[in-house]
């Protein structure tokens, strides 16, 4: 392991960006940190063209590979974390269309008051922005983990959010329950975005698990529906607290599934060669 790390660092130039000072520290209840980085999404066709997501300041924008940064303030809007940025491509080409999710999903459940308002999105590549009509007020508890674009239609948007796993078809207008179970992470398929990976936090009456599902997406009188196939990974959740999902672009029957423990240590890492029917470890802290 430590020869492919050296091998990775060897093969590619890093360069340090910051930040240099820390903080002074404050209560846990008042912001404060290091200026924490939750998403990172790229134009498609230009890498110098990039969009991050900060856990309590907002959406950000660089044109020149991270030389510099301007930033959006929402200062109509309540809520200025941002969980995940998801850029509406169609056929790979760059549409100025941007979604965002605000709220910081994670770290408003450990007492700092982050919740979401909702989904945002801008049509004009950032310059304005409105809240889409999956909207919630800070006191709704409500946050959303995982936004993804199908690559065929700038309107269909797949939400993860602690209220479930939502859809919708019209850019934002209106939005559809496709399961209630809270939804932690979420990934298309490579070429084929009808099928899902989806990590979920569910329970059945008695216990609690963290499990990720391979999801199909079927039309039924005219609006999305699920189903659940393969063989899912299953574990306890208190074991099991945090769960996220990686597709391999090259080999799409590939899926990477890392797991956190309570505690904020590794759990596992586990990956499936052929679609989630078969499941090996790769590391696994016992």
């Amino acid at each position: 392991e430590d020869g492919k790390k050296d091998k990775v660092q060897e093969e590619n130039e890093w360069q340090f960006l910051g930040p240099l000072t820390k903080p002074q520290i404050r209560p846990y209840t008042d912001p404060s940190g290091m200026g924490r980085i939750n998403c990172i999404a790229f134009h498609p066709r230009n890498p110098k063209n990039l969009w991050a997501g900060s856990a309590f300041g907002g959406v950000w924008h660089s044109t020149n590979g991270g030389g510099s940064w301007e930033t959006f303030p929402f200062t109509n809007f309540m809520s200025i974390g941002i969980s995940d940025i998801a850029i509406a491509n169609v056929s790979n080409t760059y549409t100025n269309i941007i979604y965002a999710a605000t709220g910081d999903a994670d770290a408003a459940f450990g007492g700092i008051n982050n919740f979401s308002i909702g989904i945002i999105k801008s049509n004009d590549n950032g310059k304005n922005w409105k809240i889409t009509n999956f909207s919630s007020q800070i006191s709704d508890r409500v946050l959303i983990n995982r936004l993804i674009v199908d690559p065929r239609d700038t309107n269909h948007v797949y939400a993860a959010t602690t209220r479930g796993l939502f859809v919708t078809e019209d850019g934002g207008d209106s939005w559809d329950t496709l399961t209630n179970a809270y939804t932690r992470d979420l990934e298309f398929k490579p070429g084929q975005p009808n099928t899902l990976w989806a990590a979920f936090l569910y329970g059945d009456g008695q216990n609690a698990y963290y499990g990720l599902f391979r999801v199909n997406i079927m039309q039924r009188e005219g609006k999305d529906s699920v189903t659940f196939n393969g063989t899912p990974v299953v574990f306890d959740y208190g074991p099991v607290v945090r769960m996220s999902v990686c597709v391999n672009m090259d080999n799409p029957d590939y899926v990477y599934v890392l797991s956190a423990s309570n505690g904020g240590c590794l759990h596992s890492v586990i990956y499936s060669p052929n679609c989630t029917d078969q499941w090996f470890y790769m590391s696994q802290t016992l």
